[in-house]
């Protein structure tokens, strides 16, 4: 793993103990470097007004309005506390790597995804041309063949429009699915990404990981802040609000104010499976410092989805080949025997 550009930084230590505005100013810098994208307009403009002698409790008021959503409801949640430049800049390290893996994900589908979409298009045109080139209905009319040659004739013929039909087929499927993945990324709920990509059987697991460390490492950070009981976990769920964890995060705190422990609580989220099921459980055993049990099952989830993108990086590319392998052979088969057929059509004329 990369290392974390904030944990090189010598200052970062020395500016979570002090509330100074050059200080604030400085975190909302740092976080800024490492935020994704789409927020670091805003922190840095944050971090601009701060310089300037305003106070960050009125700089983010003023600001809020032009915030993504998700970091909207962070910033609203940081108001609330003692320390909000470290509730802040301690989100922005985590979003740092739980992208990491995210931008590893897409890297492991995309060069499959294009490998495949290429022998689908590959089909679909040899299947159209090989259509359109070798028509063989006429041998089914010709009168110096026997019965048995006419029935192979229309028989081929049944065959390659068979195999032409189940490529289009598949193709069709694939294109719809892929367009919905996008209408759901771009159109969707946030949360739906996390939902449709964490139901997956293969890839479904690291990302399920990742995210209920991301939920562990946001109370990890509200903890911090002295915060803890029922507030911590209204604060933790005010803040994911418009993030792909919204359902998950508000489904937690009723489960937290029905009086579950944090453990158990998550273990019984659809997040959850048998393998980290236990580390999970394990949070409960230390109720009176839970925040020692945090990092150390946080730490667990991340090494987890490490391996699994690990193995992922070795076995979905040979399964992939193996798929888009079948799919040429399929389709140039029925073809080859058609080949074969006209020239041994050909040959009886002779």
């Amino acid at each position: 793993m990369p290392q974390d550009p904030l944990s090189s930084q010598p200052i970062a230590a020395a500016v979570l103990s002090t509330g100074t505005s050059p200080l604030d100013a400085l975190k909302l810098r740092l976080a800024a470097q490492v935020a994704p994208r789409r927020w670091q307009t805003s922190l840095n403009r944050l971090a601009k007004s701060t310089e300037d002698g305003e106070p960050l409790e009125e700089a983010i008021r003023k600001t809020l309005g032009t915030m993504p959503n998700e970091l909207r409801s962070i910033c609203s949640e940081a108001l609330r506390l003692p320390a909000p430049s470290d509730f802040l800049m301690a989100v922005a390290r985590e979003r740092l790597r739980t992208g990491r893996y995210w931008r590893e994900v897409r890297i492991l589908l995309a060069y499959p995804t294009v490998l495949l979409f290429c022998a689908l298009g590959v089909g679909c045109l040899f299947s159209y041309a090989m259509l359109q080139v070798f028509d063989m209905s006429f041998f089914s009319f010709s009168y110096f063949f026997s019965s048995a040659s006419s029935i192979a004739a229309k028989q081929d013929s049944v065959n390659r429009l068979d195999q032409h039909y189940a490529i289009v087929g598949l193709s069709i499927s694939c294109v719809w699915l892929l367009l919905v993945a996008l209408t759901l990324r771009w159109i969707g709920p946030a949360w739906t990404r996390l939902a449709v990509l964490g139901g997956t059987m293969v890839i479904g697991r690291p990302l399920r990981w990742l995210a209920l460390r991301e939920l562990l490492s946001r109370y990890d950070s509200v903890l911090s802040q002295g915060i803890s009981g029922m507030p911590a976990t209204e604060v933790l769920a005010r803040s994911f609000a418009g993030s792909s964890l919204s359902m998950t995060s508000r489904v937690l705190q009723e489960r937290l104010e029905a009086g579950a422990p944090l453990g158990r609580a998550l273990s019984t989220s659809q997040l959850s499976d048998g393998l980290c099921r236990p580390a999970l459980l394990m949070i409960d055993e230390h109720p009176g410092d839970p925040r020692h049990a945090i990092g150390d099952v946080s730490n667990l989830l991340e090494q987890l989805a490490q391996e699994r993108c690990r193995t992922l990086s070795v076995v979905l590319p040979v399964f992939v080949l193996l798929i888009v392998g079948t799919i040429l052979w399929a389709t140039f088969s029925s073809y080859l025997s058609a080949l074969e057929s006209l020239m041994h059509y050909i040959s009886a004329l002779v």
